[in-house]
């Protein structure tokens, strides 16, 4: 694997979440995908868009609500932009942090 396929890239504006779901596999799929950072526009229900995004990829996948995304157009407002990290040697493994508030302590 080459330095510039450890980092793979997708951004789609589909409004349906199954096909936006499917789009992003297609594009991040790597046989060694580790994890996927994904960013979504509100306008998604967000509510449909984590279960879909767990039944589409293998690999864990962490996420948050965003209000532009950026993807190879450059800033958008809407859609979707998803890193995948790829790489035998890598380990992805995210963890809850519980309680914000005292990391501010």
């Amino acid at each position: 694997m080459s330095k510039q396929s450890w980092i793979r890239r997708s951004m789609t504006t589909n409004t349906d979440i199954a096909a936006a779901t499917a789009q992003l596999h297609n594009d991040l799929s790597d046989p060694q995908l580790r994890g996927v950072v994904v960013f979504a526009s509100s306008d998604y229900d967000l509510a449909q868009l984590g279960p879909a995004l767990k039944s589409t990829f293998s690999v864990p996948v962490v996420g948050c609500s965003a209000s532009g995304v950026i993807g190879a157009k450059g800033y958008g407002v809407d859609g979707i932009s998803a890193a995948g990290f790829c790489g035998s040697s890598l380990d992805f493994l995210p963890m809850p942090i519980l309680s914000l508030a005292r990391c501010h302590q």
